[in-house]
């Protein structure tokens, strides 16, 4: 995200979170009783009305008509509530500074989430990708030679460590042409698939793949990331286009791309029949070289 773009989020934001406070203020209820009203907890309660996390619409309309604000503001603050949850970011900026800050930024996200949900219906997820995987991604949008790719790279490398922590539950699911599309010579594709098939021992990875033989239920023709179980948080959906990114809060939005990658996964294969499908591509690659 660019710092133009952090400080309109961040005012947008303050702005909803002291008015909640305000309207909390004026009815003269305390965190503890408003939050009994609403059916949350205390700790949401007060999470929302000083700007740490998202307010959901719902929520907000909820906590205008609790305090007695007038329908004229609750359909303001819905609004509000609504620009403040769908984060759009463009990818702007210089390319030394962008790149591995982007790295970051989703190492954050990812640190924050028990559970992180990706599908990728054309590319290796990031988690997954060997260095030299990621640098040819990289370099397909950035000028070659650029020092910000390879720090980039090895942003992206880091951010792996994650994997191994026990106490988090990764979900990858890959359509077939993710395996096949190669990005670099034959001996680049083959390094990550063999990658893909050792992180798919792991306890906490679940690795599904779906081929292009499978019937499929639902359809996403973008990639995405969802982050869950986030203790100070809200579940959050993180979608990149080529020059932007969208990271959305809204519950009915989470829902839909929950709902949508459950019938993926289902779909999917996994355990020996992906790998023995992983196992297939690479003899045909080997066959090609």
């Amino acid at each position: 995200m660019v710092e133009g773009d952090q400080r309109a989020l961040f005012r947008e934001r303050t702005r909803l979170a002291a008015e909640l406070h305000r309207l909390r203020l004026e009815a003269g209820l305390s965190t503890y009783k408003l939050a009994a009203r609403l059916g949350l907890s205390q700790s949401k309660v007060t999470r929302m009305e000083t700007g740490r996390t998202g307010a959901p619409v719902a929520n907000v309309r909820a906590w205008a008509e609790a305090t007695g604000a007038d329908a004229e503001l609750v359909a303001t603050l819905a609004e509000q509530a609504e620009r403040a949850l769908t984060e759009a970011v463009a990818f702007r900026g210089a390319i030394r500074d962008r790149l591995p800050r982007q790295q970051a930024e989703i190492g954050e996200l990812e640190r924050s989430a028990g559970t992180l949900r990706q599908y990728q219906p054309l590319v290796v997820p990031g988690l997954l990708q060997t260095a030299e995987y990621a640098r040819r991604m990289f370099g397909s949008k950035y000028p070659p030679g650029d020092p910000a790719v390879q720090l980039a790279v090895a942003a992206r490398v880091e951010r792996q460590v994650i994997l191994y922590d026990d106490t988090k539950r990764f979900e990858f699911v890959m359509a077939e042409p993710a395996l096949r599309w190669r990005v670099g010579r034959v001996q680049v594709q083959l390094a990550q698939l063999d990658r893909i098939r050792s992180l798919a021992t792991m306890t906490n990875v679940f690795g599904g793949v779906l081929p292009l033989s499978a019937e499929v239920p639902g359809w996403a023709w973008h990639g995405f990331s969802m982050y869950d179980d986030r203790p100070d948080g809200d579940p959050l959906v993180h979608v990149e286009t080529l020059s932007a990114a969208l990271n959305l809060s809204e519950l009915e939005d989470v829902t839909l791309y929950r709902d949508t990658f459950v019938r993926l996964r289902d779909a999917s294969i996994s355990g020996d029949a992906a790998l023995e499908l992983m196992a297939e591509v690479m003899g045909q690659l080997r066959a090609s070289a």
